[in-house]
C-alpha cells in the first residue's frame, strides 16, 4: 500500500469510523412518533387541528366521515372535500387542538325531538 492509504486507514481505526447500514426513516415532524390520537375518535367526530410543520395561527376543521380498517376518510371544512388518510401519518403532521363533539349524535338528538 502507499503511504496515503496507510495513513487514512490508521486514522479511521483511531477514530473508530465505520459504515452503518440500514436505519429508519426520520419522522415527519421533529417528534419521535407522536401518539395516534385520531384512532380514538369515532365516526361523526368533529375536531380542530394545527399543522405542526408550518408556523401559522390557522386551525383546520375536520370530521371523521368513515372508518374502514386502518384507513380514515375525513371531511374538511369549509369546502367539504373528502380525503382518505393514514391515521399515524396524519397525527405526525397535525396536533389535536379541540374536540368539537360528535355531529351524528347532534343530528340524532334533533331527529328525536
Amino acid at each position: 500500500m502507499n503511504g496515503t492509504s496507510d495513513l487514512l486507514k490508521e486514522e479511521k481505526e483511531k477514530l473508530g469510523l465505520r459504515v452503518i447500514k440500514g436505519g429508519r426513516e426520520a419522522p415527519m415532524s421533529g417528534d419521535p412518533t407522536p401518539p395516534c390520537w385520531l384512532k380514538g375518535l369515532p365516526e361523526g367526530q368533529v375536531f380542530l387541528v394545527k399543522d405542526t410543520q408550518t408556523k401559522s395561527f390557522i386551525l383546520h376543521q375536520f370530521d371523521v366521515d368513515w372508518i374502514h380498517g386502518e384507513a380514515y376518510r375525513l371531511s374538511s371544512y369549509p369546502d367539504d372535500s373528502k380525503l382518505w388518510v393514514d391515521p399515524q401519518w396524519f397525527c405526525n403532521r397535525f396536533s389535536l387542538v379541540e374536540d368539537l363533539g360528535n355531529i351524528r349524535n347532534k343530528i340524532e338528538d334533533i331527529d328525536n325531538d
